[in-house]
């Protein structure tokens, strides 16, 4: 196991490999989100509504409500108004469970189906331009490492 950090660890001014590991997990993020936001918005789309319909096409239609907040990790009271917009763009529609009325289930429209093609190869498109100089390796790496940290949360 790596050498622990002796000194205080939630001070991000102390040096190290975990704080740095932290601060360019963060600015990684900022700077993906960025790209993303910039490259998406010409079909419509925020970061937020986009990353909610890839992560709905990943899961599956026909997931609640409640599993998908639970996938993208926020409240489900915050996805609700990220679905209202994505229902009212014509992307999604809710539907009741029919096997718990009180549940709703989300699914594609026709329209949805349409622009996830498109945003597919915009996902294409963005990994290239991010990730081609990674070799499959280091993002199986870098992978286990997310996995792990996700574990933790």
């Amino acid at each position: 196991m790596g050498k622990v950090q002796t000194t205080d660890p939630g001070d991000l001014a102390v040096p190290g490999p975990r704080t740095e590991f932290l601060y360019k997990l963060a600015q990684s993020f900022r700077s993906i989100r960025s790209h993303i936001e910039s490259t998406v918005k010409s079909h419509g789309l925020t970061y937020s509504t986009w990353t909610t319909l890839m992560y709905l096409q990943r899961a599956g239609e026909g997931v609640s409500q409640k599993e998908l907040a639970s996938i993208i990790h926020i409240e489900t009271p915050s996805l609700v108004g990220l679905l209202d917009s994505l229902e009212k763009q014509a992307l999604i529609e809710r539907r009741p469970s029919p096997r718990d009325r009180r549940t709703n289930e989300i699914f594609f429209t026709a329209r949805a189906k349409d622009l996830m093609h498109e945003i597919n190869e915009i996902g294409v498109e963005i990994r290239a331009h991010l990730l081609s100089d990674f070799s499959d390796d280091e993002l199986d790496a870098c992978v286990r490492i997310f996995d792990r940290l996700l574990e933790l949360s």
